[in-house]
């Protein structure tokens, strides 16, 4: 891995604080308005991104209490068409926001409490899209989740500022 796991762990700490900073710089934003049509909104991409993490600490923590465990995602579709039955559309986003900042605080406490070779502990994981089992250590698992609320939380601020205008 390229990356320092300090540094790893302090960009996964960044993704609450910044989308709580983002959504309270703009109090009265409009929450289902997306980039453009047919593309996901503000309310949605934070759905989105919350049950992405808590989905993936349940990997975290397979990997850090079973290392080399199988694990997959079969429900989870990687076209995301399960945010039509769970009504991302329609859900309040403040119960969203609350499991973020309370996933990424426990990841966080467990892998500063666990020794440095936790990070290099993984799952087999598979989905749908998989034609065979992949290893997936905690440290790249963390890295994608990092990277994956970042690059959303740069979306959300990029609707922001063109609903601005």
């Amino acid at each position: 891995m390229n990356i320092d796991t300090q540094e790893l762990l302090a960009q996964y700490e960044r993704g609450p604080r910044e989308l709580d900073t983002l959504l309270a710089e703009h109090p009265n934003a409009d929450l289902d308005v997306a980039r453009a049509p047919g593309e996901w909104t503000i309310r949605q991409i934070v759905h989105h991104i919350s049950d992405g993490d808590d989905l993936w600490a349940m990997g975290i923590k397979a990997a850090l209490a079973a290392s080399g465990t199988y694990y997959t995602h079969d429900w989870y579709t990687t076209d995301n068409a399960c945010f039509i039955p769970l009504d991302y559309a329609g859900r309040s986003i403040e119960p969203a926001l609350a499991l973020f900042r309370a996933t990424r605080a426990h990841i966080a406490q467990l892998l500063r409490h666990l020794p440095p070779d936790a990070w290099e502990r993984y799952i087999k994981f598979k989905n749908q899209d998989m034609p065979k089992f992949e290893k997936a250590s905690v440290a790249l698992i963390v890295q994608i989740q990092a990277t994956h609320a970042l690059e959303h939380i740069a979306e959300i601020r990029t609707i922001l500022e063109t609903t601005r205008k």
